[in-house]
């Protein structure tokens, strides 16, 4: 890093000292009082999300690529007494090559050193190698300047040298979580869109969310959260009818069993899974397992249930004779922290998606990261699975929704600016040469359904 020294604690004014360092803050300083300014490249050796810390006493601050990811300076105020001003962290993803890497520190102690500190994708928590630095503030391209080597990964099954999950810690205090931003627009058309405004009427839907297809009419079921029923919407868009009950008390979530024409419906008032052999034969599934206030869920390849149980803090598989034999997360967990809010399985995988800190976790090999801006529970994001293990995920909070990998990484986003305001449910079906995607919008009371093309 190319670094400039001034001689007082603003950073201000002609530098009295300028050189490069192969390691931040570890050469001698000029006296106090002094402020230092590091310019440079940081590599991100393979794509996935990054924990970048500094530590020391006094000023601490640094921008990647521009923007201001870490700064202590609210910290160090009388307002905030009891927040640790030498330490400061945030999470970002990041796509894989070199980002422009700023970084400030106005010492308060002659002795004082700092620390810069980062957990890589897939790697272990350490401080940061120099020989992930470089001392250049000009624009360079990978094949410019090959990357260095990726750290080793922490577990092979997070990933490769190219993408990887991380091991989260429950000693992280990010002040920022920066999910993926501006990946590829999908090649979407739009098919159709339901919903005559909010409200009861036969068109219209009340605070909609969770839906599924039904695999063999293709008729789209749809949680009328508000309304407490369930809609069912023709292959072409129009109503067709719905299923109602006093039993119903907020209906968030549907879902099919493989070979089965009967829907199940998740309640989290009740905390029930029903089963509705017909609009008027609706019973609840016996389950060995009781939850808290479930968000979401979907059935697996085996017709097992797989519950994200939201006040629960965990995300539990059932057999289909309803025992329990799987649980992530649970009261105290990283998962309880963030709140699930939906599951699904995908080609063996089980995934769950958390609310209020946006996090996507790979269940399989505790693997997780910041995948949607952080929302709150109640219009928190769902999954859907694709046949080849793919991922859909919706981001209420941006207003879009993204497709994933089999391994989780993101690869494109829904970008049509202004057709979404609250997406929460999804779900997706083969179509052809390509796969129909539903969207509930909760607060414009909409369904609308989506062509991505085998491009895609």
């Amino acid at each position: 890093m190319v670094a400039s020294y001034h001689d007082n604690a603003q950073f201000s004014g002609a530098p009295i000292l300028q050189r490069k360092e192969l390691v931040v803050g570890a050469d001698p300083a000029p006296p106090l009082p002094y402020s230092v300014h590091w310019r440079g490249k940081l590599a991100a050796p393979r794509t996935g999300e990054y924990l970048l810390g500094m530590a020391g006493v006094g000023l601490l601050q640094a921008s990647l690529d521009g923007q201001l990811l870490l700064d202590n300076s609210s910290l160090r105020s009388a307002a905030a007494p009891a927040a640790d001003p030498g330490y400061v962290e945030s999470l970002v993803y990041l796509p894989s090559g070199w980002r422009a890497f700023d970084v400030r520190f106005a010492p308060e102690t002659a002795t004082g050193r700092m620390h810069l500190l980062w957990q890589p994708a897939g790697g272990n928590a350490s401080e940061l190698d120099g020989a992930y630095l470089l001392p250049t503030a000009a624009d360079i391209a990978t094949g410019d300047i090959p990357l260095p080597a990726p750290p080793p990964l922490a577990d092979p099954g997070l990933g490769d040298d190219f993408f990887a999950l991380n091991r989260a810690s429950a000693a992280w205090q990010p002040q920022q979580r920066i999910p993926p931003a501006n990946l590829a627009p999908l090649p979407l058309e739009a098919v159709w869109a339901y919903g005559a405004g909010c409200g009861a009427g036969e068109n219209q839907l009340s605070l909609p969310r969770g839906l599924a297809f039904d695999p063999a009419t293709r008729q789209l079921y749809v949680a009328d959260t508000g309304n407490r029923r369930v809609v069912i919407i023709t292959e072409d868009g129009r109503f067709s009818g719905v299923i109602a009950s006093d039993i119903f008390q907020e209906p968030v979530d549907v879902a099919f069993a493989p070979g089965s024409a009967a829907p199940l419906i998740l309640d989290n008032a009740t905390q029930q899974i029903y089963r509705a052999d017909d609009p008027g034969t609706i019973l609840p599934i016996p389950l060995q397992a009781s939850f808290y206030r479930p968000r979401g869920f979907a059935v697996d390849a085996s017709g097992g249930y797989v519950v994200a149980d939201t006040g629960g803090g965990r995300m539990v598989v059932l057999t289909p004779e309803g025992e329990q034999v799987l649980e992530f997360g649970g009261q105290g967990s990283l998962l309880a922290r963030g709140q699930p809010v939906d599951a699904v399985e995908a080609n063996g995988v089980y995934w769950v998606v958390s609310a209020e800190d946006g996090r996507l976790w790979n269940t399989n090999v505790d693997g997780s990261l910041t995948a949607i801006q952080p929302t709150n529970t109640i219009d928190g994001p769902h999954l859907a699975a694709l046949p080849d293990g793919r991922l859909l995920l919706t981001d209420p909070a941006r207003s879009i929704f993204w497709l994933l990998s089999a391994q989780g990484q993101p690869t494109g986003q829904f970008a049509y600016a202004g057709q979404l305001d609250l997406p929460t449910g999804i779900a997706a079906r083969e179509d052809g040469d390509g796969i129909l995607i539903a969207v509930s919008d909760t607060r414009r009371c909409s369904v609308s359904l989506w062509r991505l093309g085998d491009q895609g």
